[in-house]
């Protein structure tokens, strides 16, 4: 399906709706409005956010500008269903950016940090300060411009490729069948876990025993914690994954 002529909007963070965040966030709604009439801006609006707003007196600010389309909050699969086909989406949340990457959406996120640098980094993704409203504007405008991207392919998606659920229990069947319990260091056999920061050792679970980074001969990209993970061009090189050498890896154990 081809992208339509709107841009989704969602903002719900608590962070985001403070006193003095929230009026640049709107300032950057109503700027995008204003540049771009012949595009819709859907904003299903959290309860909280409407409530924030309405005591901030910020909602008559939209009455000029009939693009801006306030709605209630939607259903999973009614957003998706938004977000698939969006021009760009403009968000403050966690999951939304995860979904537009899967989909090949243009996205400006209105915070100082992601959960997910790779969107970042691979280029779907715009980190913006929410207060810095010429600074957004300027990246939405630009976003509604430039060519579509094709979504990331699976193969080699760094948010996975739907088969954790697969690897997931074939180790745990593997865990159950050498008898492993919790506390697990008394039996030396140490649960899988991979955890570190990219300029540190990863650790990985391989051939039933601790493996680091310089040992397994599956390359660092593999075994990659994420919770450290920082946007810098040191991270580019971890960022693609081969899934189909983790399922050999997982295989093997």
């Amino acid at each position: 399906m081809s992208p339509s002529q709107y841009l989704l909007f969602t903002i719900h963070r608590r962070e985001n709706l403070t006193e003095r965040r929230l009026p640049y966030i709107i300032s950057t709604l109503i700027e995008v409005a204003r540049k771009l009439p012949d595009y819709k801006i859907i904003f299903p609006i959290h309860p909280h956010t409407r409530k924030r707003m309405e005591e901030m007196e910020l909602t008559k600010a939209f009455r000029p500008y009939g693009n801006i389309q306030l709605v209630k909050p939607l259903g999973y699969f009614e957003f998706i269903t938004l977000l698939k086909s969006a021009r760009v989406v403009v968000t403050d949340s966690g999951g939304v950016q995860e979904e537009s990457f899967i989909f090949g959406r243009r996205t400006v996120t209105l915070r100082k940090t992601t959960e997910w640098p790779e969107t970042v980094i691979l280029g779907y993704n715009h980190l913006v300060d929410p207060e810095d409203v010429s600074k957004a504007v300027n990246i939405v405008l630009k976003s509604v411009e430039l060519p579509e991207q094709s979504p990331p392919q699976l193969s080699t998606c760094p948010l996975g490729d739907g088969n954790a659920g697969r690897r997931i229990a074939r180790v745990l069947r593997l865990l159950t069948e050498v008898k492993i319990e919790r506390g697990l260091e008394a039996s030396r056999y140490p649960l899988v876990c991979s955890t570190t920061k990219v300029c540190g050792l990863t650790l990985g679970f391989k051939n039933r025993s601790l493996s680091t980074r310089e040992k397994s001969k599956y390359l660092d990209k593999i075994f990659t914690g994420k919770e450290n993970l920082t946007i810098d061009k040191e991270i580019s090189k971890v960022i693609k994954v081969d899934w189909m050498r983790i399922d050999k890896s997982v295989e093997e154990l």
